[in-house]
């Protein structure tokens, strides 16, 4: 009777671990420059994915692949309010969340949004991925919400 109730705890330890681990997703991040104000962009590198990144930029790889399946970017204000106004002329213009996206007409998607108060920030997804997927593995924080 010992024996098959120590069997079962170390079965049932073992399931608990590979379960409990099993949910774990490989991610990384940086930091990136805006004119002095910096941004934490965490990308989730699950599935195989890779990523590069640069003092303003991230580029986010489906594998090994050479071209990127995302590229992000930090903004100015100015540039960010010019891209969303001709933004306003694609016919799927969306704003949610303080999230706003269009779809260019050669396919590729934007995903434009503020971080903080002075920085902003540009998501591009190339046409051959599923924009709102991709875009859900970038988490884009300001520096500082980083240090509280």
């Amino acid at each position: 009777m010992k024996k098959l109730f120590l069997s079962a705890t170390v079965a049932a330890a073992f399931i608990f671990c590979v379960t409990a681990f099993a949910d774990v997703s490989q991610t990384a991040s940086a930091y990136l420059d805006q004119d002095g104000n910096e941004v934490c962009v965490t990308v989730d590198l699950s599935d195989g994915w890779s990523v590069e990144f640069a003092r303003r930029a991230v580029y986010l790889y489906d594998g090994q692949g050479e071209e990127p399946a995302a590229v992000g970017i930090t903004l100015d204000e100015e540039v960010y309010n010019g891209q969303v106004e001709i933004g306003k002329d694609q016919k799927d213009y969306t704003t949610e969340g303080g999230i706003v996206a269009f779809t260019h007409p050669e396919g590729s998607r934007d995903y434009y949004f503020a971080v903080g108060e002075e920085t902003f920030f540009l998501i591009t997804v190339s046409k051959d991925y599923d924009g709102d997927t991709v875009m859900s593995r970038f988490t884009v924080e300001a520096a500082t919400d980083q240090a509280d």
